[in-house]
């Protein structure tokens, strides 16, 4: 997937409403007994599960949300369906009414079910809607569906709020333009603003959860990386692993086959007749063998081979490596480890495919935008593909 720029258009997200029913109030010792999901462009299936809590459902609970322990006997329970919810939800930014109460109890959640999650980027409708909105009394769902002239569905269920709160953050974007809020940075730091001045005023009605302020940091460490590609990457951040390699009494057209399969660009050769040590062949060593002639083809590989293999270790910068490709005039090396072990392969293509993957990716997603949402998406990505052209 593309980096998530903080420039990116709210028209271009893709964004996952998501709502929770629980056992309490308290994000630390709630249960889950309800997940809905669903996509704001409605791309695909809602997600829509009742939740064994492992525990009994306090009646206060179940007065609000109307649901029972006999309705959740036989549900699944959280880290059972753990997986779904991360895949639906991955790559996506998630929308929420308080959606930090959500990322919280979710949180609770995963750590019981000794999962590893990474920190969303989310957007809230209560914050989103006090930019929007800011003389308003009341920033209830209800509320804001009657002033955006929305319909609410089933209340207090977990897909029906979900459902409501896309409705909502839809319907809400023009206000937010007219507020200078068009793009995911900037609702992000329209949020964060709004947040800090309900917790310093200890406003109820919301939780605020310690999430990661992703507004002030919207390029991640990985990208920032290639800034200065060649003296920032090491050359195991974009080498091949699990190198081809074959014996030296190998045929060229075994060798050949082989490479054709796997698709790659060159094989390494063990156990040179002539050192005893590691060579290589390329694919234009072996066009030019069979290119001789038919008897070429039988012919042992290490007689077409180039030894030694000049190698590069893993753990050296990358401009290393080309320094080395340019010194011998090749475009081939062999990757080793501290201990010497062959453990990959570098070409002038992985280096370059590096560089211009960001650049290639956007240009295709431009030419392929299907709607105005799709292309405002893909531009949003130019100021990356920039940083990993300098």
């Amino acid at each position: 997937m593309a980096e998530l720029a903080a420039n990116t258009p709210l028209i271009g997200l893709e964004v996952v409403a998501i709502d929770t029913e629980t056992t309490g109030l308290d994000p630390k010792t709630a249960r889950i007994v309800q997940i809905g999901a669903t996509m704001t462009d409605g791309t695909s299936e809602p997600f829509d599960e009742l939740v064994n809590p492992e525990g009994p459902i306090p009646p206060a609970s179940t007065v609000i949300h109307g649901i029972s322990d006999g309705d959740v006997e036989n549900a699944p329970r959280y880290r059972d369906l753990a997986g779904r919810l991360e895949e639906y939800c991955a790559g996506k930014v998630l929308l929420g009414h308080n959606i930090s109460f959500d990322v919280a109890v979710i949180d609770a959640e995963n750590h019981r079910a000794g999962r590893e999650a990474a920190a969303p980027r989310t957007l809230d409708t209560i914050l989103l809607a006090r930019v929007a909105f800011p003389n308003l009394v009341d920033y209830s769902i209800e509320s804001l569906a009657s002033k955006l002239v929305v319909p609410i569905t089933a209340r207090h269920t977990a897909l029906g709020d979900a459902e409501t709160t896309a409705a909502i953050f839809k319907a809400m974007m023009p206000a937010l333009a007219e507020r200078g809020v068009r793009t995911l940075g900037e609702a992000e730091r329209a949020s964060h603003a709004v947040a800090e001045d309900m917790i310093a005023r200890s406003e109820p009605g919301y939780y605020p959860h310690a999430a990661k302020d992703t507004a002030r940091s919207p390029i991640s460490p990985a990208a920032a990386q290639i800034d200065s590609f060649p003296y920032c990457h090491r050359v195991s951040d974009v080498m091949s692993s699990n190198p081809l390699t074959v014996d030296a009494s190998t045929s060229v057209a075994e060798t050949a086959r082989q490479l054709t399969e796997r698709r790659t660009s060159s094989a390494f050769i063990s156990d040179m007749p002539e050192s005893g040590g590691n060579g290589i062949v390329t694919e234009r060593d072996l066009m030019r063998a069979l290119a001789s002639g038919p008897q070429a083809a039988a012919e042992p590989v290490h007689k077409i081979a180039s030894h030694p293999l000049i190698c590069v270790r893993e753990t050296a910068f990358v401009y290393r490596a080309i320094a080395l490709m340019d010194r011998h005039d090749i475009r081939h090396l062999g990757v080793i480890d501290e201990a010497g072990a062959l453990v990959g392969a570098l070409t002038t293509g992985d280096l370059l495919r590096q560089r211009a993957q960001a650049a290639l990716v956007m240009g295709d997603e431009i030419d392929h935008a299907p709607d105005a949402a799709a292309l405002a998406k893909a531009w949003s990505q130019l100021p990356t593909v920039v940083r990993s052209m300098l």
